[in-house]
């Protein structure tokens, strides 16, 4: 709220000083909001309580006993289950809103002990014996029904690591360039194949009206692995590495269509940012193809004009668009 306008007003007679003084007050005594911040801190007291349970655990591993820890996970995880399940709202396919404030955490907590339950008892017993698909495929497929059941984003987003990982792609941030081997054809097509189904997953829930809420999740996912997969096979230059710029060039259009029909300026962005990212490629491969060693001067000073006249261009591109979406007011 601006005060400075309404003191304009009220010297030009627009409005009453009374108007004035209730204006003010309201301003001065505004509640602020610790929404989020309190929904975070839970989140964060979840992630820490599992991971301080778990160094506790390994650290005190022959005095308490793999049985102990076994039942102690089991029976916390019974107890989350027990208390989510009573509390459940009926199920929808439209959102489902929390019973109460601890109810999504309980949720996520219950899930977390439910996986660590599952690895433990494989890594300890061989649960699943070799069979390390299965191994992978139920406590994926639990998650899974569990997001839709529960209603819960952050379960649906560990479901959906859980399948690239049954596939064989990280898709966790510290991962996803580090212990994929995008050298490997096989494993790009299987990433490039998960990409595809993780996108398709988003639009049906989004069309369909199923979970819509959804939708941007697998969308998220599967635009990212579908830019690195085809931008890995690019900087690979093997032969015929122009078609994989053209398919993300393919991939960027789809892009740019999804944003202008969902009015997301965050999937526009990332559409601008790998775009821009595998153009520069073409242009720093095609330059070291053609560009004499010996003569790189005059060629590498248009380099640099190219890469600062470039992103100059980049940013007033993003803030046009921005502005354009803006007018919708539907910037999610």
């Amino acid at each position: 709220m601006d005060l400075e306008q309404f003191r304009r007003h009220f010297e030009a007679g627009l409005i009453s000083e009374e108007s004035l003084k209730k204006v003010t007050l309201a301003e001065t005594n505004r509640h602020f909001s610790v929404h989020w911040e309190l929904r975070t801190l839970l989140y964060l007291g979840v992630v820490l309580l599992t991971t301080g349970l778990g160094i506790l655990i390994y650290k005190n591993i022959d005095s308490i006993g793999h049985e102990a820890i076994i039942t102690a996970i089991a029976v916390g995880c019974a107890a989350c289950f027990y208390y989510t399940v009573k509390r459940k709202p009926a199920f929808a396919w439209s959102k489902v809103q929390s019973p109460d404030t601890f109810y999504d955490y309980i949720v996520l907590l219950a899930c977390t002990l439910l996986v660590t339950l599952a690895g433990y008892l494989q890594f300890r017993y061989t649960l699943f014996g070799t069979h390390y698909g299965l191994a992978l495929f139920l406590p994926m497929a639990a998650l899974f029904v569990c997001a839709y059941t529960f209603d819960h984003l952050g379960i649906l987003s560990m479901a959906i690591t859980g399948l690239g990982a049954w596939v064989g792609v990280a898709l966790t941030p510290l991962d996803i360039l580090r212990n994929n081997a995008f050298d490997n054809p096989v494993f790009l097509f299987k990433a490039i194949a998960l990409a595809v189904l993780l996108v398709l997953l988003g639009r049906v829930s989004g069309t369909k009206q199923w979970k819509p809420h959804f939708a941007f999740t697998y969308e998220h996912f599967g635009i990212h692995l579908f830019f690195i997969a085809t931008y890995a096979e690019m900087i690979l230059e093997r032969p015929g590495h122009y078609a994989w710029f053209l398919l993300l060039a393919a991939g960027a259009v789809y892009v740019y269509w999804l944003s202008m029909r969902s009015h997301s300026f965050y999937f526009l962005t990332l559409m601008a940012l790998y775009s821009y990212l595998a153009v520069s490629t073409i242009i720093m491969q095609v330059w070291d193809q053609y560009v004499p060693k010996g003569e790189w001067v005059g060629p590498l000073s248009l380099l640099f004009m190219y890469f600062i006249v470039t992103a100059i261009l980049l940013i007033l591109l993003l803030v046009r668009w921005h502005k354009k979406l803006k007018q919708d007011d539907r910037i999610p």
